[in-house]
């Protein structure tokens, strides 16, 4: 740096602008660079706001998918009821004659008509014939249909995690893939006592002596149950529910409905257990619930869709899926 009036007047004025400039930017230079402790702030400060937005970032996309999945239920329910208008009946919930499961039944009301045209509806087993394809029973589950997979669920195959650790619906011919499941089920009726008449809900007769089947709800086995049926109002009784828990390990092919010999159910639940309360000793009894927290969604006979809490007093929950109970209980 020039100090002193000698050397302006020897260097001229050029060059000490020259070297000012040049002084400058070498100052700035050093100037321009983070020190360690700067760093580290920064990147605390960094961290600690992506700890305090990640938590509401996984609500929100939490917030869609149960809104995606809550329109899934929204349109099977509007396909029922289109279904109802049709044919003066719903569908049933599984066909011991041909096992095939109510979603067959309500394809073409699902924009998929292509894909109904190819149903097998004939007597015999939904996996039966080579490969275990049907056929035009079991095959088609290899269709995605993505109105039936709740976006929470990971556990969108068929899959029997049980001891010996297989999964009876799978297609040997396609590479052992396993078909698509569906994680909504229709509601078989309630199986348990009535707490206002204390009598027994409807049973199938003769009983399985496991897999017992209820048939006091509207999907059930091989019953076509009218609207007017529905004496306990379309708003109060349960016509569908979820089931997309990814710990389970009973899903079946989607267009499973029941397999006759034993009366195991692929598409329809009894209620008996508290939501979100795991797998039970029978298939058929393993209860509703869902990958959101605090309980599961269900469609209802008037076509509404609500969340019902996992809380719900078990009492309550069967009085629901009853459709002509006549119970008197407190909200």
């Amino acid at each position: 740096m020039i100090t002193c009036l000698g050397d302006v007047r020897t260097r001229g004025w050029a060059d000490l602008q020259r070297q000012i400039c040049v002084e400058g930017m070498r100052r700035a230079r050093a100037r321009a660079g983070f020190t360690l402790v700067e760093l580290l702030v920064t990147i605390g400060i960094v961290g600690t706001l992506i700890a305090l937005l990640l938590p509401a970032v996984q609500a929100a996309r939490e917030s869609a998918r149960r809104l995606q999945c809550a329109n899934n239920l929204k349109q099977i329910g509007l396909s029922m009821l289109n279904f109802h208008t049709a044919n003066a009946c719903l569908p049933p919930g599984a066909s011991s004659q041909s096992e095939l499961a109510w979603t067959a039944f309500v394809l073409p009301h699902l924009e998929q008509l292509p894909l109904h045209a190819r149903v097998n509806f004939g007597a015999g087993s939904y996996m039966g014939g080579v490969d275990r394809r049907g056929p035009g029973k079991n095959e088609l589950a290899l269709t995605r249909l993505a109105v039936l997979a709740c976006p929470s669920s990971m556990a969108e195959r068929s899959t029997y995690a049980s001891p010996p650790f297989s999964d009876t619906d799978f297609i040997p011919g396609s590479g052992g893939t396993a078909p698509y499941t569906t994680h909504y089920y229709g509601v078989a009726g309630p199986r348990g006592t009535n707490a206002t008449n204390g009598q027994p809900y409807p049973m199938v007769t003769p009983e399985d002596p496991v897999h017992k089947v209820a048939i006091g709800g509207v999907l059930t086995k091989d019953l076509r149950i009218r609207l007017d049926g529905v004496l306990d109002g379309t708003s109060n009784t349960l016509l569908l529910g979820e089931r997309s828990v990814n710990a389970s390990n009973h899903y079946r092919s989607w267009i499973r409905g029941i397999k006759e010999t034993n009366d195991v159910f692929g598409s329809v639940r009894n209620v008996t257990a508290p939501i979100n309360s795991g797998e039970q000793l029978s298939h058929n009894d393993s209860s509703f619930g869902s990958q959101h927290p605090g309980g599961a969604q269900f469609g209802w006979c008037d076509g509404s869709v609500r969340f019902v809490d996992e809380t719900i007093a078990l009492e309550l929950l069967l009085a629901l899926a009853s459709r002509k109970g006549r119970e008197v209980v407190s909200p």
